[in-house]
């Protein structure tokens, strides 16, 4: 149940609470006057008449002293109130720390947003528990606040259980006088209006790479059946092995505009599920495994040599079944754009320092120059395309790889197979995290 609001006013009694307390106190010395006659003679100018006069003066003092009393709680209640009222504040942690940069109060949105309970934060240096992205912007804050400057940031808060929560914090010092008092800062949780924000620019980038599909590649498909079927209807007399050749690229066409379908409703269907964490874990070789047969299923009349090793052992990871589609889509490209009848690819699982896989897909193919790698994983809007050298136009699939690891948080990109020379073959690097234990 919530606490009292600004607004809510303590009972009759307990407001002034100090007043009766001084009005009785007064009651009982007026009181013991008159039953202790010898008092009279502490005042020996007054004389047995004084014991009125000192029952009505100890009287006065009582109440005097409940009314000191009372004007010095109303103030303390009154902090009391505002401070029970900042605690209750639901919508934005409000931390205060003392010039040392210890915490002295912080309310309980703050304790939810560090995930620590508020016992725990007392004493605490601000800085340990809600610290900027490095020392030297922690430090330069820090000294802004001192100066009595304001500041307003963006951050990002981890919880003990890695959970992370994207912030606004907004801090002002507070002064004693000339003095550095400490300062007071506020946190509003803004993790759903940057999630909102990254939806709306993936929305944007998705129908910008649909547009692009539709100019592009259906524009070059239907080029290419359109120039082999003109070629047929020319060509009447040509021998049967030249129209069997014209039809099979026409049927290539085909193929390749039903596999650009596929995965367009592959990444359409993507799109929903982008905020959306896997639940589950995967055994990271078997799905390597997997994509490799179903890759080496794609080229029945080509000699397809795929190598796997495994030098990480088993390894968890929190992902579901598009990981198996993430890897087919490197091994298929590596096996495509190798020319010749034979294609050698090869596949290596390493541990990381860090605890993550590192996932190698290297291939013998003509290569990709540096200045389209970054750009290659990132085929979203018309305009990236063109900044592309001819003939490095990416697809779909790495389009899907990209999309697929943003939702795993695992990395991807390519480097050479040879460090120095791009014409060697390409390597395409997936850093895949290993599965946090469950939340108990």
């Amino acid at each position: 149940m919530a606490g009292p609001g600004i607004g809510a006013r303590p009972g009759r009694l307990t407001a002034y609470r100090e007043l009766v307390l001084g009005v009785v106190l007064g009651a009982l010395l007026a009181l013991i006057t008159f039953l202790v006659d010898d008092l009279a003679r502490i005042v020996p100018a007054v004389g047995t008449a004084g014991t009125p006069f000192l029952a009505a003066l100890f009287f006065a003092t009582g109440v005097g002293l409940g009314v000191l009393l009372w004007v010095g709680s109303r103030r303390e209640r009154e902090l009391r109130r505002i401070y029970q009222a900042v605690a209750n504040v639901n919508i934005g942690g409000v931390v205060v720390d003392d010039p040392d940069g210890r915490i002295v109060f912080a309310n309980a949105k703050f304790s939810e947003l560090v995930g620590r309970p508020p016992a725990a934060l007392a004493g605490l240096p601000l800085g340990e528990v809600v610290s900027p992205e490095t020392p030297a912007h922690e430090e330069a804050i820090r000294m802004r606040r001192k100066m009595g400057a304001a500041s307003v940031y963006e951050m990002e808060l981890k919880r003990p259980d890695g959970q992370g929560t994207t912030v606004l914090v907004s801090t002002q010092a507070l002064e004693a006088g000339e003095r550095y008092g400490g300062s007071v800062s506020f946190f509003l949780d803004i993790t759903q209006r940057k999630r909102a924000e990254r939806e709306l620019t993936q929305a944007k980038e998705l129908a910008e790479f649909f547009l692009d599909l539709i100019t592009h590649d259906i524009s070059n498909i239907n080029q290419g059946i359109r120039g082999f079927g003109e070629l047929l209807r020319a060509d009447a007399a040509a021998s049967p092995e030249r129209r069997q050749k014209y039809a099979e690229r026409v049927l290539g066409q085909v193929d390749r505009s039903n596999a650009l379908i596929t995965n367009i409703k592959k990444i359409s269907a993507l799109r929903w599920s982008w905020s959306e964490a896997p639940e589950g874990t995967i055994d990271l070789e078997e799905a390597v495994r997997q994509a490799i047969a179903i890759a080496l299923g794609s080229f029945p009349d080509r000699r397809v040599e795929i190598n796997l090793h495994n030098f990480a052992g088993s390894f968890e990871a929190r992902a579901d079944y598009l990981a198996t589609e993430l890897f087919y889509n490197l091994v298929h490209n590596a096996v495509k754009y190798t020319p010749g009848e034979e294609a050698r690819v090869d596949v290596e699982i390493r541990p990381l320092p860090s605890g993550s896989a590192l996932v190698t897909v290297s291939d013998r193919g003509p290569g990709i120059p540096d200045e389209a790698k970054e750009s290659l994983l990132t085929r979203i809007a018309p305009d990236r395309r063109a900044k592309m050298p001819s003939g490095y136009h990416s697809g779909t699939g790495l389009t899907l790889v990209r999309l697929i690891a943003e939702r795993f948080g695992w990395k991807v990109w390519a480097e050479n197979r040879v460090r120095g020379d791009f014409q060697q073959g390409t390597s395409f690097c997936v850093e895949v995290a290993a599965a946090r234990a469950p939340r108990g």
